[in-house]
């Protein structure tokens, strides 16, 4: 990885130009963007094990192993909506752009990474806000200031634990949140799996890992 650690965290390297000559030799796309405001579906070339999602309107060019379960909408679960981000007023819209899930998930423990944006003003307003997490870290992905937040929650026989990124690129609100939920096997019949596929630390470090792939480009 092409990382500095600071302050226990990666801070990623802007590096559009390095990340695509990658992505064109694994994919065969010849752009940094397709056109404005255009989701591409994720791609990939014969036998390659790297898939591509781009959305031009919000800057945000994703890379990811072709083997994830792909979704460009999100799945509510015991502790999060379907919301493109969770943290502001059900009255601000956004769109839910990607959805990654670690294929080995089922019913007992579940790993998810979102990407959300908003370019609403009232978004961006409260985009880094922290109302009552103490929690509260500055971090920099490629670029990007973010601040992150880490959850953890459990409630009858389930269990979640959430790292939220929330950032603003180009005058817009970009929400990532990093999702691994569980239930306890024992609420279950004998039909369903009674051992989780990864543990929960596992889990979340997978995801994470996911964050190399993220870069923004410029959306003016």
């Amino acid at each position: 990885m092409n990382d500095t650690a600071t302050n226990g965290w990666r801070h990623k390297k802007p590096a559009c130009a390095l990340a695509l000559g990658i992505v064109i030799a694994v994919s065969g796309l010849s752009g940094c963007a397709s056109g404005r405001g255009q989701p591409i579906e994720p791609s990939s070339a014969p036998g390659s094990s790297m898939a591509r999602f781009e959305n031009d309107r919000y800057g945000i060019v994703f890379d990811y192993p072709s083997r994830l379960d792909v979704a460009h909408a999100f799945v509510s679960d015991y502790f999060l909506g379907d919301r493109w981000n969770p943290d502001v007023a059900a009255n601000i819209p956004g769109a839910a752009l990607l959805s990654l899930t670690l294929p080995e998930s089922n019913d007992i423990t579940r790993a998810v990474l979102r990407v959300g944006a908003s370019d609403d003003t009232r978004a961006v307003d409260v985009c880094q806000s922290t109302p009552g997490s103490e929690q509260a870290e500055h971090v920099r992905l490629r670029g990007v200031d973010f601040t992150r937040m880490d959850h953890d929650n459990a409630a009858m026989n389930h269990y979640s634990r959430v790292h939220s990124y929330r950032g603003v690129h180009d005058d817009q609100c970009v929400a990532i949140d990093l999702i691994v939920t569980g239930t306890n096997p024992g609420v279950y019949g004998p039909e369903k799996p009674s051992k989780p596929p990864f543990d929960v630390d596992d889990g979340m470090a997978r995801l994470e890992d996911l964050l190399d792939g993220l870069v923004f480009i410029d959306t003016r």
